[in-house]
């Protein structure tokens, strides 16, 4: 079966949690059990540098999965446009891509800074 197609828009600085079930068929759920899921992000497909995602697998027998990137990790990317891919690997080391997209990394505009504090009157006068 050819992998699922699915695009993530991402904020930069923030948490990123998403979380999808994985299909055999079109009705049948994936039972993830004995399987390890990874999935990584890259700017260019031949790109070295990547970013995994840390996915989880609350209960493998109903094949949903949480794709996870910390505030942290997101803060790190370039603003822009990235490819990804998840991949399936069973016990025996088969393995199978089944979900891939691009990802839109849109930039953060607030941040933690040691700028100058205006003091909240001030501003309701103006």
């Amino acid at each position: 079966m050819p992998a699922g197609i699915l695009n993530l828009n991402i904020d930069q600085g923030s948490n990123f949690d998403k979380t999808m079930t994985i299909f055999e068929s079109s009705t049948q759920v994936m039972n993830l059990s004995g399987f390890t899921i990874r999935a990584e992000m890259r700017k260019a497909f031949a790109s070295t540098t990547f970013v995994a995602f840390t996915i989880m697998v609350p209960n493998p027998a109903n094949g949903k999965i949480i794709f996870r990137l910390t505030a942290a990790q997101t803060a790190a990317l370039t603003p822009g446009i990235y490819v990804y891919d998840m991949e399936t690997v069973d016990s025996a080391g088969s393995v199978e891509r089944a979900l891939q997209g691009r990802v839109v990394v849109s930039p953060q505009v607030t941040r933690d800074s040691t700028g100058i504090t205006v003091p909240w009157f001030i501003l309701s006068i103006l």
